[in-house]
């Protein structure tokens, strides 16, 4: 815990100091070694609050961006009695922010939701950095990612089925269309004119190609100039597939228990930018993200 209580004021740990922890009232030890970030532990083995996780520097930087009446907020359950320690509760805005850095389980991914009823998350992925990927490219990354893995998928799964006389079975997999209309609902969402584009994209790069090899023949060729309005536009046209609002970020052994979450969440992959999740692709590891600074971010949430 970065926080306890100090003579009735709730106070960071210094050496050699004792406080009352700020959710159960039990004594907490301040640790201050030169390895770890200085914290307040219980001095019973046993924390109070089975969900806390233990502090480290991702945490302290990202709890540092806020006011500190908004950091470590007890929160309760009038009915229940039970009670937990928010990373960040912004009272006027109604919202807890937690901060998840350690292997989670679906179980306390949905006791928190329903606990904190609204909240964010922010996911430290930093660790699994070699296995993301984000893909501007909309349209062919998700033929690569997401078309493609599930064909893959269906016909091995009908040759299994086949292979065991279960035909019946393997024609309702062939006949299914209920993947096929998710994924048709998701371009109509994200990049409904993405092909559109790209194809006008392929016909501008063909006619710059083709403009380009007639030049390098005879350099004194007329009709276009780099001022020429027509030329702007094949220019523009060749690359505006690629100004799309969203990414396709593609997560290699996505950790599939945030497939259960309900909440917002947001990726921190340790650079100046953070994704939000706006579509957690079923049937494979993909997300539809959109990129925001995180400057952006701290100060659209805090007060």
């Amino acid at each position: 815990m970065k926080f306890a209580i100090v003579d009735g004021i709730r106070c960071t740990a210094k050496p050699k100091l004792l406080g009352k922890c700020i959710c159960c009232n039990n004594t907490v030890r301040s640790y201050c070694g030169k390895e770890r970030v200085h914290h307040w532990k219980h001095i019973t083995a046993k924390e109070c609050d089975p969900w806390y996780e233990g502090e480290t520097e991702w945490h302290r930087n990202w709890k540092g961006n806020f006011n500190h009446i908004y950091q470590e907020v007890v929160k309760y359950d009038d009915l229940s009695g039970e009670k937990h320690i928010a990373d960040i509760y912004i009272e006027q805005k109604d919202l807890v922010i937690e901060f998840q850095h350690s292997p989670i389980s679906i179980e306390e991914i949905q006791s928190r939701e329903l606990f904190y009823k609204r909240m964010i998350w922010v996911i430290n992925v930093r660790p699994y950095y070699e296995n993301i990927s984000f893909h501007e490219d909309l349209g062919d990354a998700y033929e690569q990612y997401i078309h493609k893995p599930l064909i893959n998928k269906k016909y091995n799964k009908v040759k299994e089925l086949e292979n065991k006389g279960l035909y019946k079975e393997a024609n309702t997999i062939i006949e299914s269309e209920y993947e096929w209309n998710y994924y048709e609902e998701i371009e109509n969402r994200f990049f409904p004119d993405y092909y559109t584009k790209r194809n006008r994209a392929f016909a501008a790069k063909r006619t710059l190609e083709r403009l380009d090899e007639l030049r390098g023949k005879n350099p004194q060729i007329q009709g276009y100039s780099f001022s020429d309005e027509n030329l702007i536009n094949l220019r523009n046209w060749s690359k505006e597939h690629f100004s799309k609002e969203f990414l396709l970020m593609v997560w290699k052994y996505k950790h599939k228990r945030w497939d259960h979450a309900k909440m917002p969440m947001f990726f921190d992959l340790g650079d100046d930018s953070i994704y939000r999740c706006l579509e957690n692709i079923k049937f494979g590891n993909g997300l539809i993200v959109k990129k925001y600074s995180k400057q952006f971010f701290i100060d659209h949430y805090k007060c």
